[in-house]
């Protein structure tokens, strides 16, 4: 038996707020984080939706009700994405948030370097000098990395 719903009934069915203030912040060359804010209280979950032009959007993922977050992975690097999110009730959806923006890390400084240094031969001493060296050019190398990250969030 079909049972029809009032004007009222129905409306209390609706989604009670939107999601806003979405953000993306990138994480590394294959992750980015999208936080936004959720102001629904009697949503089923919240729909997150990703395109690379900003105009074409689809669904990568559904969360469960009251989800603020989510992490965009397995993503190209140095590659821009843009996110939107809404929430739904069954078959119902809010307004969509904002659109955010994000750009993933590049993964060019790392290998820039590796190729750049010389070929490591070890001198003809004890393993621990050896090891040591080694360490020391390691170091070298994630820190002329995490000074062009720096350098490029900067800009």
């Amino acid at each position: 038996m079909n049972k029809l719903l009032t004007y009222q009934q129905l409306k209390q069915e609706d989604i009670n707020g939107d999601c806003t203030r979405l953000v993306v912040l990138p994480y590394s060359s294959e992750r980015l984080n999208i936080f936004w804010t959720n102001n629904s209280t009697n949503e089923d979950g919240v729909s997150v939706e990703r395109s690379q032009d900003c105009i074409n959007f689809q669904v990568v993922n559904t969360l469960v009700k009251d989800s603020i977050g989510y992490a965009g992975a397995r993503l190209e690097p140095d590659t821009l994405y843009f996110y939107r999110v809404r929430a739904f009730k069954g078959k119902r959806y809010s307004k969509y948030s904002n659109i955010g923006e994000g750009r993933t890390n590049a993964l060019k400084p790392i290998i820039e370097e590796i190729e750049e240094t010389k070929p490591f031969v070890p001198k003809k001493k004890t393993l621990f000098t050896f090891v040591s060296d080694l360490v020391r050019k390691v170091i070298k190398i994630f820190i002329k990395w995490a000074n062009t990250i720096v350098s490029k969030k900067k800009k």
